[in-house]
């Protein structure tokens, strides 16, 4: 801690000298910045030492284990620095920190002066006529000096009036320094005195107004308790009596409110504000409404502020225009206060019958839907029309495999919107499945591709429009120019990057009814879920701030939060919930040693990426992210073949994970059995594909990456062809959007980080038209990185359900692993409490 007083070196002709410079402007001459720091140098006690000779002025000050001091000397007029530092700023604002110090200094040790002082004044510029002679300085006794304080909605106000012959004369109008006037000598010692103090208390002077201000809140009851007595042994001095409410501190203010319908349009909360159990004047609660966290200057009340627990919600939910009207909300954001367990709140009866009735079942009773929807189908509709009939929007989060896009399709066909067109947005890949969803089990829905301008001219028909996320993205400049009925995001997990794009054209969308529709809302973090609810129903789940900052800081209770939060919002079903006729699917491990090969160049590479990034490895994570995850991808490209690696050519034969998923193939194909295998790396699935053709050339083999055109040509044939069969599948392309239940068996040859993942891939197989138990086998290299990964979301599974199915981010490799060697398998996974921010 820096010491209160610092050590003062200075000379009684040093004061006299630096007693008539300081009376002048000087903070002229640093700019606010340097100012600023400056003060809070000073006001911090941070000056170390202060050497005052009377031609110059030397300032130290300690910053770590350095010794930095600023050198200010007098030349025309102003004060001019030199500093021992090659920070401009620090050495400029040390400097203004030892002008404050050496005010402070010469206001204790300065002399009053006498009343027989013969001493002339110093010369003023010659400015008058040549005849008129300068006048001599006035004589008689000290000057007397009145200080006026008052309590003002800015804070307290500083006066200062000279008493001559009962008149008052302002007394800091010549501190302003764009008039004539000179301060007489027998003025000087005075105000260096109060304005030392002053500056010392925290007060800045205003030179358009010729006053002092205390802004600063936290500093005014302090000056009221311990300066204000001190000033009134010192000066003559009248105190607004009302200054004394200050000496309380800061005040806590409780807020309630009441909601009440505007004309249809929405909410309209009236709040009010309280302390001790009273209620303040409705201007009261006005201005603390429009600074919540902040503290309130009253000059009746004292220093307010509202309770920190509600300022936090208050923030989120500003009702109150710049004119102080009354901006109503959405009804959906009732249920965001209902959260909030600071907030009192008070519902109209009619407001608590919309929110009993939201709350309520659905009909259920819903004649006109096809009767090829399955029972769980035809409530999940009911849901949806329920909401949407009462003003609030909705996240269709079924487990992968449970028909969503037929759910949507029943809702549009049965509930259809007159004289507006309707939107869907989904990935290119699912643009195909949407319509021929709706040609056979909908034919009357006229659905349309926007793939054009063209198309984007006519998309004002009453009809629905199907867009991918990209097409959309491309003609984000139309779409401010659209209403649409309905708007569904398909695969609405597209938008879970808050910053990016396609989330602000999708959250762009005008819409009488939104819609999302998502297995995985949440795949890497909560964020993820925030970003979708933004499209839907802005507001609901606060900012963006306080969702990221609680993250960070308690992630278990931002999880239960939102738990509460989205449950009227969100229907997710499981399987084994609603489709009780699927059969069981079985999850295994097939641990793959390392060939040779593959163990000498994983080693390799682990031992050169000791050498380069250290064991640091959250510094890795965070200054060299780039080549860190290329590391990452090169020993992962290890675990699943050598001949991944740009450097090394070999026969996939030379992969453990080839070798043994060809045994498995073997077993399989001999019964006549199908499977799927997934893959990350579509180079691997053609490596697969050369030795799947050599051991069984009579035996089909489909493809399916990013580069085929056709997905529905590998996908019908596959399913169609009768006995045994392989697809080969990458991830990206193929994790959304088809349907191979005709498969029994799924193999993940590159198991990812994050679970959701796997969980869309094995879906495509394991879904609504499967019969047979599906097995899903993990294929995992031993002692690597891929086997670190695996304990560890075996170890962190709890945390996957904790909001919708919640799944975390694996790739945060820091939060669980100790160290790069850990992470390679070398070590022990790191205990954690929790999931990643």
């Amino acid at each position: 801690m820096p010491a209160r007083e610092p050590k003062r070196i200075y000379s009684p002709s040093a004061i006299e000298k630096w007693f008539d410079r300081l009376c002048s402007p000087w903070e002229k001459s640093f700019d606010r910045e340097e100012l600023r720091v400056g003060r809070g140098l000073y006001r911090e006690c941070h000056v170390r030492e202060l050497q005052l000779d009377p031609e110059t002025l030397i300032v130290h000050r300690r910053n770590g284990r350095e010794d930095v001091y600023s050198v200010v000397e007098w030349e025309n007029g102003a004060p001019s620095v030199r500093s021992g530092t090659t920070d401009k700023l620090e050495g400029r604002a040390l400097a203004a920190a030892g002008l404050y110090e050496a005010e402070e200094l010469i206001a204790t040790e300065v002399s009053p002066l006498p009343p027989d002082d013969k001493r002339p004044e110093p010369p003023a510029p010659d400015i008058s006529p040549p005849a008129k002679p300068v006048p001599e300085p006035e004589q008689g006794p000290p000057p007397h000096m009145r200080l006026r304080l008052s309590a003002t909605t800015q804070g307290v106000r500083l006066c200062g009036f000279w008493i001559e012959e009962q008149n008052e004369k302002p007394a800091f109008g010549s501190l302003r320094g764009n008039e004539g006037d000179k301060i007489a000598p027998r003025h000087r010692e005075m105000l260096i005195r109060l304005t030392g103090k002053a500056k010392h208390a925290g007060f800045v002077f205003r030179p358009g107004k010729s006053d002092f201000i205390l802004r600063d809140a936290l500093a005014i009851p302090s000056f009221v308790r311990r300066d204000l007595p001190r000033w009134r042994g010192i000066f003559d001095v009248e105190a607004d009596p009302r200054l004394q409410v200050f000496s309380d501190g800061v005040r806590k203010v409780s807020i309630k409110a009441k909601a009440r319908e505007i004309d249809g349009k929405g909410v309209g909360l009236d709040w009010s504000a309280w302390i001790d159990g009273e209620v303040l004047a409705r201007s009261h609660a006005q201005t603390l409404l429009r600074r919540p966290g902040h503290i309130v200057i009253s000059p009746e009340l004292g220093l307010l502020r509202i309770d920190a627990g509600q300022s936090a919600d208050l923030a989120d939910l500003s009702t109150q225009g710049d004119d102080g009207a009354q901006v109503p909300i959405p009804y959906y954001m009732l249920f965001s206060m209902f959260q909030s367990e600071t907030l009192p709140l008070e519902l109209s009866p009619e407001l608590a019958a919309w929110r009993d009735r939201v709350m309520g079942p659905p009909d259920e009773g819903l004649v006109d839907l096809p009767p090829t929807l399955r029972e769980y189908q035809r409530r999940g509709v009911a849901w949806m029309r329920h909401l949407l009939a009462n003003g609030c929007h909705c996240l269709l989060a079924d487990e992968m495999g449970l028909g969503k896009t037929a759910q949507v399709l029943a809702l549009l066909a049965t509930t259809p919107a007159e004289g507006l067109p309707s939107l869907i947005v989904c990935p290119a890949s699912v643009v195909p499945v949407w319509k021929a969803e709706a040609a056979k089990f909908f034919p009357h829905l006229r659905l349309e591709a926007l793939s054009s301008n063209r198309n984007w001219e006519h998309c004002h028909e009453p009809i629905i429009w199907v867009s991918s996320y990209t097409q959309l993205r491309r003609h984000r400049h139309l779409v401010a120019q659209r209403q649409f009925a309905y708007a569904v995001l398909d695969e609405a997990q597209f938008i879970k990057n808050p910053d990016a794009k396609i989330t602000q054209v999708c959250s762009s969308l005008k819409a009488q009814r939104r819609i999302a529709v998502t297995g995985t809302p949440v795949e890497n973090r909560e964020l993820d879920l925030w970003s979708i609810f933004r499209f839907l129903m802005p507001g609901l789940l606060g900012s963006r701030g306080r969702m990221e900052k609680l993250a960070a800081t308690d992630p278990k209770t931002l999880r239960e939060r939102l738990s509460r939060q989205v449950a009227p919002f969100i229907l997710r079903r499981s399987k084994t919930e609603v489709a009780s006729e699927l059969p069981p699917k079985v999850e295994s491990i097939m641990n793959c040693p390392l060939t040779q090969l593959q163990n000498s160049e994983y080693q390799r590479l682990a031992r050169e990426g000791l050498a380069s990034f250290g064991d640091d490895l959250n510094k890795s994570v965070q200054e060299r992210t780039l080549p860190f995850f290329t590391l990452l991808t090169r020993l992962r490209q290890t675990c699943c073949d050598p001949g991944l690696l740009p450097w090394t050519d070999c026969n996939p034969r030379q992969s453990g994970k080839i070798i043994a998923l060809l045994d498995k193939l073997h077993e399989l194909v001999d019964h006549g059995r199908k499977a799927v295998v997934f893959s990350q790396f579509a180079s691997l699935l053609h490596r697969v594909e050369k030795v799947v053709r050599e051991d069984f050339p009579d035996l089909p083999v489909e493809m399916l990456t990013g580069s085929t055109t056709n997905r529905e040509k590998p996908v019908s044939a596959f399913q169609n062809t009768e006995g045994a069969a392989i697809m080969l599948v990458s991830l990206k392309a193929g994790g959304t959007g088809i349907t191979l239940s005709a498969a029994e068996y799924v193999f993940l040859l590159d198991p990812w980080w994050n679970p959701a993942v796997e969980a869309q891939a094995i879906d495509r197989v394991h879904r609504i038209g499967q019969d047979r138990t599906v097995f899903i086998y993990r294929l995992i290299a031993s002692g690597t990185i891929e086997e670190r990964i695996e304990k560890l979301k075996e170890q962190k599974r709890d945390l996957f359900d904790g909001t919708v199915g919640r799944l975390a981010d694996m790739s945060r490799f820091s939060n669980y692993f100790s160290s790069l060697a850990d992470l390679m398998g070398t070590g022990t996974p790191a205990e954690s409490d929790e999931g990643p921010e």
